[in-house]
């Protein structure tokens, strides 16, 4: 199903995870930064339900404000459709996925 066929948003076609302890260091480095330590901290995201889910993918980042940039009226109705999307690949039980934080620790 696709609400916007001429014009999409293309909040999840840009990559918004910042993981390449690498390119982290040295951009800290350029900034002036030294002693830099980083550790990566493993974690689980747990959603109870299929639809607290749907909420946190379209109303938890800055997608829902190309949707209302749109047709406001659709936010409810993309929130129902993921909703029943996600029900129908992983039922209405919890929804876990592995997640990590990267810890950086510097000197200015």
């Amino acid at each position: 199903m696709s609400f916007f066929d001429r014009d999409p948003p293309r909040f999840y076609e840009v990559p918004f995870g910042y993981h390449e302890r690498g390119k982290i260091e040295k951009l800290m480095r350029q900034e002036g930064f030294r002693a830099i330590q980083m550790s990566v901290v493993p974690k689980e995201s747990k959603i109870n339900q299929a639809e607290e889910a749907a909420k946190g993918l379209i109303e938890g980042n800055p997608v829902v404000l190309e949707i209302v940039e749109r047709d406001p009226s659709l936010v409810r109705k993309i929130i129902d459709a993921l909703t029943a999307a996600i029900k129908s690949r992983f039922g209405n039980s919890s929804v876990r996925a592995p997640m990590r934080a990267i810890i950086v620790q510097a000197q200015r």
